[in-house]
């Protein structure tokens, strides 16, 4: 077995190493982290190299698809087991990696539990219908403590079937090829940031499922806090197709973010 466990990046260093951080506390030897990095210019891919951490950059922003399907083809091409997308704001304690994968072998794609919040549109993900946890689940210094509760329940099921799940964090394996588009790539180019993995799952369903046994704390909102200003609910924010350094310009020039909210309005 060998994962693929792919980072998807664009600034948010802060981020970035409390994810690696709670990572390399697992010395897991089959996970290779890869960072796949959409032109960060925070200091993300200088402290990647730093830290020895392989990363794979851009010389422009292009998106979160794009990243996803960096990631996809390096997991197909070099023949990997699993490849586990991630966002880089979550906190990963030790045995959700391996249990995430028990589950991703019971079905095509996987993804774990987490808060309500950090679930979003999949209610059926969050925590708190399925265990009875007395920390603060909001707190992200708990996470290990909300694991370990979940790994000693042996009275629980391992894993439940659903129609999509949340891609904060997800898991796939090499069956995943079977669905591959025409062009090569597994996510649709034109879901320049969301509506991704709602795709795929479109095609891949029933065959997903929720792992019931690994929890992963996700801050939820950061990786998309560049493009998602003026506060609106991101399924309907007009900028979410932007990149990070688009969405800067608009910030910088109030005539500019009129006239493309506007557009967009009326399109």
């Amino acid at each position: 077995m060998k994962i693929l466990f792919a980072i998807t990046t664009a600034n948010q260093l802060s981020y970035t190493i409390k994810i690696i951080q709670s990572i390399r506390v697992h010395k897991n030897k089959n996970i290779d982290v890869v960072i796949f990095d959409d032109a960060s210019n925070d200091g993300t891919q200088e402290w990647c190299k730093k830290n020895n951490l392989e990363i794979i950059t851009k010389k422009t922003p292009e998106g979160l698809t794009h990243s996803w399907n960096l990631a996809y083809k390096k997991f197909k091409n070099e023949d990997y087991s699993h490849l586990i997308l991630s966002n880089n704001d979550l906190i990963i304690p030790v045995n959700a990696i391996e249990n995430l994968i028990e589950a991703n072998n019971k079905f095509v794609i996987a993804g774990p539990l987490s808060t309500k919040k950090g679930v979003g549109h999949q209610p059926l993900q969050n925590v708190k219908l399925y265990y009875d946890i007395n920390s603060d689940e909001y707190e992200y210094k708990n996470t290990s403590a909300i694991q370990n509760v979940i790994s000693e329940d042996t009275s629980s099921k391992k894993s439940k079937q659903v129609d999509f799940i949340n891609g904060f964090i997800f898991s796939m394996d090499r069956r995943i090829i079977d669905y591959e588009r025409s062009d090569g790539n597994i996510f649709d180019p034109k879901n320049i940031n969301v509506g991704n993995e709602s795709e795929l799952c479109e095609r891949v369903k029933p065959n997903i499922g929720i792992a019931l046994k690994a929890y992963i704390f996700h801050f939820k909102g950061v990786s998309f806090k560049d493009i998602n200003f003026d506060n609106q609910p991101f399924t309907h924010n007009v900028y979410r197709d932007l990149n990070w350094q688009e969405a800067e310009q608009l910030k910088k020039n109030p005539l500019k973010k009129l006239l493309f909210k506007l557009k967009r309005k009326f399109k």
